[in-house]
């Protein structure tokens, strides 16, 4: 039985949320707004959850176990997406489907799943920092900073793309590194007063809207930083500001228990929310009343309930007889 932390669902919640207006047609400066934090918000969680006596000791172990619980997905929900186009879209399926690309993790029909293989290069990246560094501090951030450094000048310089979106993992390291540290020294247990979590919130909210919407658009995939300052800047104030958020959600019953589920869901949510916008508007066409999106949304509510309930495998490939922990 996996513990878990009730305010992590909540952000992850707040996090996939954004994730999915992302991806509507709206304002710029609003995309450029979520655009500058959701998906830092993601690594920074991961790190924060990183379970470093597991995971730093043995490359086998989280090779595998990350396999299971993050390519695993990738590879399933790719499959679904490109099962759902070949309904409308056969032809252009097989002329465009890049196979080299899925296979090197870099590529996918469905599109947010770069983001599973991006995680699954940094916790692997990270957990052997750890283990060779033998947990010296100073010597982690030393590691993380440079290969951050070199992440940047591939973006700006380089452009190159490596395999299982390696490129974007030395950038994400930096996010993924801080939830570590942040949970490491218990930073987020001294903050529990709601006038306190209330002040925090106006000044790290304040913060994002400055340095947010005076730099170009964040985009990891497409690696566009702009501004590196602004970027860490937006990016850590976002995930602040998510964090007290989701702590504010604690005391609100109904808010709480819809951010809790969607968070508890998020992989699913990722996975899906993209591929049955097109599914319905090729099969069915424009509704009135934006009821095509209503559908959408059914879509993906049910793909939930039966996900887990009868298909858990999509979410996890348990063949390779990982201990449960």
């Amino acid at each position: 039985m996996i513990n878990r932390i009730n305010w992590i669902d909540q952000a992850k919640g707040i996090g996939i949320l954004l994730v999915v207006i992302g991806h509507m047609t709206i304002p710029l400066k609003l995309s450029i707004l979520i655009f500058s934090f959701h998906m830092p918000l993601f690594f920074f969680i991961s790190g924060y959850l990183f379970n470093e006596k597991k995971y730093a000791s043995d490359f086998k172990t989280i090779v595998i176990s990350k396999f299971s619980t993050l390519v695993w997905p990738f590879i399933i929900f790719t499959f679904l997406a490109l099962l759902l186009r070949s309904i409308y879209d056969l032809k252009n399926i097989v002329d465009t489907f890049d196979y080299v690309r899925f296979l090197m993790g870099m590529d996918s029909i469905n599109v947010p799943l770069w983001f599973l293989t991006a995680l699954f290069s940094t916790e692997i990246i990270f957990s052997q920092i750890v283990r060779f560094s033998k947990h010296r501090l100073e010597v982690i951030v030393g590691l993380v900073s440079a290969l951050a450094i070199v992440g940047f000048l591939n973006a700006y310089f380089w452009h190159v793309e490596i395999f299982y979106n390696i490129h974007i993992a030395l950038i994400a390291l930096s996010f993924f590194s801080a939830g570590w540290l942040v949970k490491r020294y218990g930073v987020l247990e001294t903050i529990g007063n709601t006038k306190t979590l209330i002040i925090y919130f106006f000044i790290s909210s304040t913060t994002l809207f400055y340095f947010s919407l005076n730099n170009s658009k964040l985009d990891m995939l497409e690696s566009n930083y702009g501004n590196i300052m602004y970027v860490f800047l937006a990016a850590f104030a976002g995930i602040v500001s998510s964090i007290l958020l989701a702590k504010l959600f604690q005391q609100l019953k109904y808010v709480k228990a819809i951010f809790s589920y969607l968070g508890k869901n998020s992989l699913i949510i990722l996975a899906t929310h993209t591929i049955y916008a097109p599914f319905i508007l090729a099969t069915i066409g424009h509704l009135p009343y934006r009821l095509d999106r209503i559908l959408t949304i059914v879509f993906i509510f049910v793909s939930i309930e039966i996900i887990n309930r009868y298909l858990p495998f999509m979410l996890k490939f348990n063949g390779f007889g990982v201990e449960k922990k």
